[in-house]
């Protein structure tokens, strides 16, 4: 909802600057995280808690240094609960991740997402997992359901308005974008 009133406020903005809001494209860094059972979730969202402690923190201009470098973490009046976090974000399994990114993606009539799956110390082998389903599972089944947005397919160009999920430059003709340029999401 949140990312919903964010769009709004940013075609509101083009408005004002006279830009046509239907050209602007909208990308997103999101925290997300593909996982095999419920306790590596969990471990994920409680790195997102920190993570996001941190990030208040320093917004708020209220970061306690310890040593010479490191924040220490400091709970918020508001912050989300764990399991606030795991019905919020975008993580889970397979199915839950393509459930929530598409549901993103659309209402909010998104572009470009870039993942953020490794958050604290959270283990890098953890992370690599998440990633290898990500791309093998998550985004074919972002994809199909995001296929009803795009037009039937047929020859285009890279850089029109299409969800290009995972596409990396010179991927166009192997996956039906064989336009003349090709612009990496």
């Amino acid at each position: 909802e949140s990312i919903i009133k964010l769009r709004s406020r940013v075609e509101q903005e083009f408005v004002t600057l006279g830009k046509d809001p239907s050209q602007m494209r909208m990308g997103l860094l999101r925290y997300a995280f593909v996982a095999k059972n419920k306790a590596d979730a969990r471990r994920y969202a409680e790195c997102a808690l920190y993570q996001t402690r941190l990030a208040y923190a320093l917004r708020t201009k209220n970061e306690a240094v310890s040593g010479h470098y490191v924040i220490e973490e400091q709970a918020f009046e508001g912050e989300p609960t764990i399991d606030e976090l795991l019905d919020r974000l975008i993580i889970g399994d397979v199915e839950t991740c393509i459930e929530r990114a598409t549901r993103e993606i659309r209402d909010a009539k998104v572009n470009d997402v870039v993942i953020q799956a490794k958050l604290g110390d959270l283990p890098h082998s953890l992370a690599v997992q998440s990633l290898q389903l990500w791309m093998e599972e998550v985004v074919p089944g972002i994809e199909r359901l995001t296929r009803s947005r795009d037009k039937p397919p047929r020859e285009q160009d890279c850089s029109s308005d299409r969800w290009r999920l995972g596409h990396r430059h010179g991927d166009c003709a192997s996956n039906g974008w064989r336009g003349r340029s090709c612009v990496s999401s």
